[in-house]
């Protein structure tokens, strides 16, 4: 059964990309970070504490990653909510607005 997607859980990721969540938005992330990895969105810190560069992971394990182009960002919370963005238009089908 397809998930039911939450708005709330989502605004609760904005708020606090990094830190302690509910149990709900753990679940939810957890079947995030389990999609198939082809295409699967990623962050890659660039340098120490940032920039970090949103990607792609290639088709194979160690293929290389793909670069999102103009997907740079100077802090995490930006990227995290890129990434989180991502996915649940992966996911759900549903874009959601910044």
């Amino acid at each position: 059964m397809k998930p039911i997607p939450d708005p709330g859980l989502a605004e609760e990721f904005r708020r606090h990309p990094c830190g302690q969540h509910s149990e709900a938005l753990k679940r939810l992330l957890e079947r995030f970070r389990s999609a198939p990895m082809p295409g699967k969105h990623v962050l890659v810190e660039l340098a120490h504490f940032g920039p970090w560069q949103a990607a792609r992971l290639g088709a194979t394990r160690g293929a290389p990653v793909e670069p999102i182009e103009g997907a740079v960002f100077d802090r995490i919370e930006d990227a995290e909510w890129f990434v989180f963005k991502a996915r649940w238009q992966q996911h759900f089908g549903q874009a959601l607005a910044d």
